[in-house]
């Protein structure tokens, strides 16, 4: 595992939730990046993470505490100053994912060994997608093929440095690396995600995640 590092997002100030969600109870033993560093540990040889300035860090050991940035793009590109040079593959997760399990990880990796520039999970869609137009209309788009994107994402080391160096000029913007690898062409595949890995957004997702991590998972 010493070709792969992990970098964890977890910068954000936690305007929807009234705090940093970040690190928040998941369950009386841990907190939501608790859960997040213990999966990158058993995953990845080396494992930094990007927190708020002056939040300091209190958690598990890890290789490196980084200070974010003012988006996750940029608080990436700040980690990725820190991993060090014999790291190949990178895992980007994210503190707003606590469940994805140690098996989604080692697939994103597994993919990316095998050749993709990056990979992704995809839940597949379930219902039917429509895109809201300005004028309220709706825009049928569809079921086959489609999915929501999930973190954690790996990534070719190379690849990712690149898409980061050029994120400020794509059009339109990216809003994450995923976005910004395919803006330069590269290959990102799509791995199974995981209904449990659900984002934590606001009150009713956390509540949801704390339930479902009292839950034994095989």
């Amino acid at each position: 595992m010493d070709h792969v590092a992990a970098i964890i997002t977890a910068a954000g100030s936690g305007t929807r939730m009234g705090a940093a969600k970040q690190f928040l109870e998941l369950t009386p033993e841990e907190r939501i990046i608790d859960r997040v560093v213990a999966t990158c540990r058993a995953t990845c040889g080396w494992v930094g993470v990007v927190v708020p300035a002056d939040s300091g860090w209190t958690g598990a050991p890890v290789e490196a505490v980084i200070e974010g940035g003012a988006d996750r793009l940029d608080s990436l590109a700040a980690g990725m100053t820190a991993v060090p040079p014999e790291a190949t593959v990178v895992v980007a997760h994210s503190a707003s994912h606590p469940l994805a399990s140690t098996d989604l990880v080692r697939r994103l990796i597994r993919a990316v060994e095998a050749g993709a520039d990056g990979a992704v999970p995809l839940l597949a869609a379930v219902d039917v997608i429509k895109r809201r137009n300005a004028d309220g209309t709706l825009t049928t788009v569809g079921r086959d093929g489609l999915g929501a994107a999930q973190a954690p994402m790996a990534w070719s080391r190379a690849m990712l440095d690149r898409a980061l160096a050029a994120r400020s000029n794509a059009k339109p913007p990216p809003v994450e690396e995923s976005a910004a690898v395919e803006a330069i062409g590269g290959r990102v595949l799509a791995v199974d995600g995981e209904l449990a890995n659900v984002h934590v957004t606001d009150p009713a997702s956390l509540a949801v995640v704390r339930a479902l991590a009292e839950v034994p998972r095989p």
